[in-house]
């Protein structure tokens, strides 16, 4: 049997060796203690808006920040709530 020593290693090596860089981001942060101002740190952080799936999400921003609708669409919305069942 392993020791836990050996298992937490080889799960920590993991992290940091994993393919999804905001796991590896964190693994260094939280696990290594990188100052985020480490380079291999900024590296990797770097690398998250560049994974697809984030990707994929930040491409969908518009230029002026928000991501589906305007600043003021809340102020035009109008509200179509169901009223309170007064039984439960």
């Amino acid at each position: 049997m392993l020791s836990s020593k050996v298992s937490v290693d080889n799960a920590e090596d993991w992290l940091l060796t994993h393919e999804i860089p905001a796991i590896r981001y964190g693994a260094l942060r939280d696990l290594e203690g990188t100052s985020v101002s480490d380079s291999n740190a900024s590296r990797v952080q770097s690398e998250i808006a560049e994974w697809a799936p984030v990707a994929s999400l930040l491409a969908k921003q518009n230029p002026r920040g928000y991501w589906a609708f305007p600043e003021d669409c809340l102020a035009e919305a109008e509200f179509h709530g169901v009223e309170p069942n007064p039984s439960r």
